[in-house]
């Protein structure tokens, strides 16, 4: 079960570092826009991250056998 929840947390944590490399590498070239607003974009990604792992906990708990 402990196992199970580090799988899921790691996992978690390395498509944020990637998303984040892959906005750092891709956009530096691009010029910012008036619309661009970073703190909305990541609260999605932190909205989902716990939804994600609350979801996991769930399924761990309410199906160990």
């Amino acid at each position: 079960m402990i196992g199970a929840l580090l799988l899921v947390f790691g996992l978690l944590m390395l498509s944020i570092r990637l998303m984040a490399y892959n906005r750092k590498k891709y956009s530096a070239e691009e010029e910012r826009s008036a619309s661009y607003q970073p703190s909305g974009g990541m609260n999605m990604y932190r909205v989902l991250s716990i939804i994600l792992i609350l979801s996991a906990v769930a399924i761990i708990v309410f199906f160990n056998d």
